[in-house]
């Protein structure tokens, strides 16, 4: 019996040391860009870099040899939000997923040895040997599956459309990808596939199914292969993918070769990429005449070191560094707010942000062509003094007070439509590729006059190259072919506001009317105690002690962000959504 018990031991010994020594046939993970687009690396002290493919020649070097003095990548983010929506002759067009700030992507690598040179425990030939093995490159197909409750930006309908920057195919964008100088990777050249088209490149989640991005090897550099440790760097720009605010963590991305689309005959896994947790960008609460709104990532303020306009917006190909966004408070009607706040009344948690000028109302496009009619702008810049903080590395909360409220922005509008005044939605601008990024919403929309017909909304503002170009591929799929436009009136800003709600954009519900309230001595408004003023309570303002229906309680957890932004905030919120369970259960 010892006899046996030894050798099972030493058996277990021995496969626990093999296992330890068998690598991967590939390195995957999912990165983060720099802002030139390039795979961004950090050093020792966490500040960012690129390494540039063409860069890497030697048989000494490679994407992995790069991290060698900080071990890290630059981490990919997804900031949540976005719905797929279909006009009335049901073609979807899934032009509103949130615009990413930073980019990301999927780096394979072949197998590396020690401090990521080749030897005897890598394969400077795993991607020759891989291409060999599938038939050559009509047919290995590279398949990414996305991660559940993520999705592409494919609008369905590949046909149609002439924007020419998209080469006659109706898709926003596709992604790109880069590789070193031993292969030759194509992810649009769909030519250069006997595997791919227009129609199979991108394929969007339907039901359990995830969503799926293809790519493949065009060729494979014999010489250069055979020395070197190679990467393909699979590359998604502002709105190639999006998860919307459901997305579950881990965002888990599985790579597969495959030499069919569909019923292979060969198939392997070549690995798994992590997004890491999917991010909601600001949280957003308010008190009395004030708003509080924090960021909930170091990245949710898109100002500092990676993001560029060239992430954002690809046509523009800039790659400087973003120092300035706009904070937009956007209002359900054009007469909320009277006055804006004034420079003092904005208060920075930390040093690493400052206003770049003072806020203001957008009266007329004059004040601003981008921003909604009655918006509060409030224009921050990167802090420039001496000592600051970096606002890649510190998350702040800013206070916004003494908002200026209109003496009709709770007494109703012509309409008597008071609800939808009482509600506002915040949103950062990027002016220089002139879109709202990381939260879900609206810059600009198109001819309004059909009800049936879901409009052509965009992040980006009309005046935008990717706004124009979007357009004119769209306007053969939508019923109106008008440009877009910024929104100007109340019908504008319904219509805004109803679709950053789906799109699920920070939002605070009747906020304006406790607002009014509290200048008048309601007992309603919030108290510097953190009471729910009538306006966070289930039951609104009507009936603050009633007892609430299940749809109430579900209401209420959707208008503020869902359950674990409640949970995450605590204070009030939480306090008001326990007690409202209480009561619907009979428990108090």
């Amino acid at each position: 019996m010892k006899n046996y018990k030894s050798i099972i031991s030493g058996a277990l010994i021995l496969l626990l040391i093999f296992s330890l020594n068998v690598k991967a046939a590939f390195d995957v993970q999912g990165v983060g860009l720099f802002r030139d687009s390039n795979l961004c690396v950090l050093d020792s002290s966490q500040n960012p870099s690129a390494v540039t493919f063409a860069s890497i020649q030697t048989s000494q070097d490679s994407a992995i040899a790069r991290t060698n003095s900080s071990g890290a990548f630059c981490k990919p983010s997804i900031f949540t939000g976005g719905a797929i929506l279909s006009n009335s002759s049901g073609k979807v067009t899934q032009a509103q997923p949130v615009v990413q700030a930073n980019g990301r992507g999927i780096l394979i690598t072949e197998p590396f040895g020690p401090s990521g040179a080749v030897s005897s425990s890598g394969d400077p030939t795993a991607f020759n040997s891989l291409l060999n093995k599938y038939g050559g490159s009509t047919m290995l197909v590279f398949e990414i599956a996305l991660p559940q409750g993520c999705d592409v930006i494919d609008d369905d309908d590949d046909g149609e459309g002439t924007a020419s920057v998209l080469s006659g195919i109706n898709d926003f964008s596709f992604p790109t990808c880069s590789a070193t100088g031993g292969l030759n990777v194509f992810c649009n050249d769909l030519s250069s596939s006997g595997l791919l088209t227009a129609s199979n490149v991108l394929v969007p989640a339907s039901g359990s199914t995830p969503a799926k991005v293809r790519f493949g090897i065009t060729s494979v550099n014999f010489s250069a292969d055979s020395n070197l440790i190679d990467s393909i760097l699979i590359k998604f720009d502002s709105q190639d993918i999006f998860c919307s605010s459901s997305a579950i963590s881990p965002l888990t991305a599985t790579i597969t070769a495959k030499n069919a689309i569909d019923s292979p005959t060969l198939s392997e896994t070549i690995g798994t990429a992590d997004f890491g947790a999917p991010i909601k960008a600001l949280d957003v609460s308010g008190s009395a005449s004030s708003l509080l709104i924090s960021e909930l990532d170091n990245d949710s303020i898109p100002v500092g070191n990676t993001s560029s306009q060239s992430l954002i917006d690809p046509i523009s190909g800039l790659t400087t560094e973003i120092t300035m966004i706009n904070l937009w408070i956007v209002p359900s009607a054009t007469n909320i707010f009277s006055t804006a706040p004034s420079s003092s009344d904005v208060i920075f948690s930390d040093t690493s942000l400052a206003l770049s000028s003072a806020p203001f109302i957008v009266r007329s496009s004059s004040d601003d062509n981008s921003a909604p009619t009655g918006t509060v702008v409030i224009p921050i810049k990167k802090n420039d003094i001496s000592g600051a903080l970096s606002p890649a590395k510190n998350k702040t909360t800013i206070t916004i007070k003494n908002l200026g409220l209109s003496s009709t922005s709770s007494s109703g509008s012509s309409s008597g439509s008071s609800s939808s005044e009482s509600s506002i939605s915040v949103l950062i601008y990027e002016p220089n590729s002139q879109a709202v990024v990381n939260t879900p919403g609206v810059a600009s929309i198109n001819n309004t006059s059909s009800s049936t017909n879901p409009q052509n909304y965009s992040a980006f503002s009309y005046l935008s190259t990717r706004a124009q170009n979007q357009t004119a591929v769209i306007s053969n799929v939508v019923n109106e072919t008008s440009m877009l436009t910024q929104p100007l009136t109340d019908a504008d800003l319904a219509l805004v506001f109803a679709r950053n709600t789906i799109l699920g954009s920070p939002q605070i519900i009747n906020f304006t009317s406790g607002i009014a309230s509290s200048s008048s001595g309601s007992s309603g408004s919030s108290s510097s105690s953190g009471a729910s003023g009538c306006e966070q309570t289930v039951c609104g303002c009507s009936d603050v002690s009633c007892t609430p229906t299940s749809t109430q309680i579900q209401t209420f957890i959707d208008s503020n962000g869902g359950l674990s932004s409640i949970i995450s905030t605590g204070g009030a919120l939480l306090n008001e959504l326990i007690s409202a369970a209480k009561k619907l259960l009979g428990l108090s």
